[in-house]
Parts: structure tokens; C-alpha cells; sequence
């Protein structure tokens, strides 16, 4: 979550007022001039539920920024908060699993694979002899 502040910390607001209240199961206000559910759930708030107010915030932005973009470029960004949220114990969608694929087939190609033995990837087996998985 840190990251995700840190590499885009002027959209930790910009998330739908919907989204975050459907994230917080709070009503969405029925006449809204600007973002109100945060601010509304902010108040109330113990110190315990105000890191989770805060990925919320975070979750309303990244999840808004998703769509058929970000499933055939798979965005770094996109796969930092994908990987996240599988580190997390949600199960990624065959589609987002791929964009984490993806994301990091990109980054080894751009870094070179990163292999010992100079395996290119792709190449339909791991060090241990394994097959790769494919299916990402």
C-alpha cells in the first residue's frame, strides 16, 4: 500500500465516491459536490480502521484505473497492485494473473531473463527441468 502512495500520491483521492462507499459498505450521499464518503468515514474512525480507510482510498484509485488497457498492455503499475492484492490471499482472475505475467516477462526483457545458465525464456523448462507453466 505504501508503494502505491508513494509512486502515484496524488490519485489516493481521486477514486469514485461510489467505489469507496461501495468498499466501505457505506450509502453514497444522494447529493454529492465533491468527495464526502471519505471524509464522512474519517470521523468516526478508531485508529485501528484508519489504515484500513486508507487502503481503501488506494483501492478506489487503482481499481477505477483498470480496464481493457490494462489487459492487453499489463502496466506495471497495474501488476504492483494486482500482486498486492494476491499477496493478500485474493485470488487474481486468469486475466490478472496474466497482466502480473505479463508485467514481469516485460520487466525481464528489459533487464535481460535473468536466467544463470542463459535459458532464454520461454523455453518450456525451468532450471530444475520442470515445465514452465505456460498457462499465464
Amino acid at each position: 500500500m505504501a508503494t502505491e502512495i508513494v509512486a502515484h500520491p496524488d490519485n489516493v483521492g481521486n477514486g469514485k465516491d461510489e467505489l469507496l462507499a461501495d468498499l466501505l459498505a457505506k450509502p453514497v450521499p444522494a447529493h454529492t459536490w465533491g468527495r464526502q464518503v471519505g471524509a464522512a468515514a474519517l470521523s468516526n474512525a478508531s485508529e485501528a480502521r484508519l489504515v484500513l480507510l486508507l487502503l481503501a482510498q488506494v483501492a478506489t484509485d487503482r481499481e477505477q484505473t483498470m480496464n481493457e488497457s490494462t489487459w492487453r498492455n499489463a502496466p506495471t503499475d497495474a501488476a504492483r497492485w494486482l500482486s498486492f492484492l494476491a499477496s493478500t490471499g485474493y485470488t487474481l482472475a486468469p486475466i490478472e494473473a496474466k497482466v502480473v505475467h505479463d508485467a514481469a516477462a516485460k520487466a525481464d526483457n528489459a533487464t535481460g531473463d535473468g536466467s544463470p545458465d542463459g535459458a532464454a525464456e520461454g523455453s518450456g523448462s525451468d532450471n530444475d527441468g520442470s515445465a514452465a507453466d505456460d498457462d499465464l
